[in-house]
């Protein structure tokens, strides 16, 4: 009984140790009080050069669907199936185009084509230059992000854990990576 005193003090020391900091022990009670705030002055001026409506976006859907600049343009898509490209020096609208499908993914743009990916399970390119349909394809499952494009080929990622690298001229598949997925996927 007598050895187990000192190691139910030690015990006991180091849990009420616990209880407080280091620098309780070694700082003064008092401290500084915090530095006063200080006004923060903008030096860039930001302007509204131009605004344009180009859909609905994706209201509430939590879909990302961000604009994509190339060459002189911002291609956009909204939730409800419409695109277009606008001249991102001046804001005019220089095609706009009613799919009349729910977009999920995209847009993207490259090698003449903007491509978007779509909830039914469908990749849509369409021409850069005055969004004419240039091919659909199918794709496994819901289009989860923007069409990466380059080098004569579409890769799409569904939310099936699929990536799909589609031919750029006709959209049929060249080849499909798999991969497991978690059993609920949150985004």
């Amino acid at each position: 009984m007598k050895r187990c005193i000192p190691l139910v003090l030690i015990v006991v020391a180091t849990f009420l140790g616990g209880c407080s900091t280091v620098t309780d022990w070694i700082s003064p009670a008092e401290t500084e009080p915090p530095a006063e705030l200080q006004d923060i002055v903008s030096r860039v001026k930001a302007e509204t050069l131009w605004s344009v409506d180009t859909g609905a976006g994706a209201d509430d859907k939590r879909l990302r669907l961000a604009p994509y600049y190339l060459g002189g343009r911002l291609y956009v898509a909204d939730a409800d199936g419409k695109v277009a490209a606008v001249d991102a020096a001046t804001g005019r609208v220089l095609w706009s185009v009613d799919l009349q499908v729910p977009i999920s993914g995209g847009p993207g743009a490259g090698e003449g084509l903007v491509v978007v990916g779509t909830l039914d399970a469908e990749a849509i390119a369409l021409s850069q230059a005055d969004g004419s349909l240039k091919w659909r394809a199918a794709v496994s499952s819901e289009v989860l992000a923007r069409p990466a494009i380059g080098g004569e080929r579409v890769v799409i990622r569904t939310i099936d854990g699929k990536v799909q690298g589609l031919d750029a001229t006709t959209g049929e598949e060249r080849w499909r990576y798999e991969r497991e997925i978690p059993v609920l996927t949150l985004r």
